[in-house]
């Protein structure tokens, strides 16, 4: 009986943690009650070499290629669904995958860029349709984060 509370926080924060979620960073913290923190305890960094060769030791090489072919998926996929931005600008978007190459996050910031809640809905619904589908090209030894700015 004294290792029910052990067991009842798992249980909680496995489900927490591996609910699908897009949001901005800001609104992980405040509406999530998640700290990006948490996920980078979670979930290893790609953004130094000591991460990259544990999770995909050997495969290097081919993390880069899978990394831009995600990124180049996504924008395919807006692109196909007539999602569009009408100018460039400065963003920030960082994808939390899973072991098994499945998505668990889509955290974005478009920076000091005002959208309109509408656009804003509709980039949301697309990214929805799109980590539903998609797995990364490797196999990895545990959870990572890629990071666009």
């Amino acid at each position: 009986m004294k290792y029910l509370p052990i067991l009842l926080m798992t249980i909680f924060s496995h489900q927490v943690f591996s609910q699908k979620s897009i949001t901005t960073f800001e609104d992980l913290a405040k509406n999530k009650n998640i700290s990006i923190e948490s996920l980078n305890r979670l979930y290893k960094s790609m953004d130094n070499i000591d991460s990259l060769t544990s999770v995909f030791k050997g495969q290097e090489n081919e993390f880069l290629n899978g990394s831009m072919s995600l990124i180049q998926e996504l924008g395919d996929h807006l692109k196909k669904n007539n999602f569009k931005l009408f100018k460039p600008f400065e963003s920030h978007i960082k994808f939390c995958i899973n072991k098994n190459g499945k998505i668990d996050y889509f955290l974005y910031d478009f920076k000091e860029n005002k959208i309109s809640s509408n656009t804003e809905n509709e980039f949301k619904r697309l990214i929805e349709l799109f980590i539903k589908e998609y797995t990364f090209p490797l196999k990895p030894n545990s959870n990572f984060s890629i990071d666009f700015l």
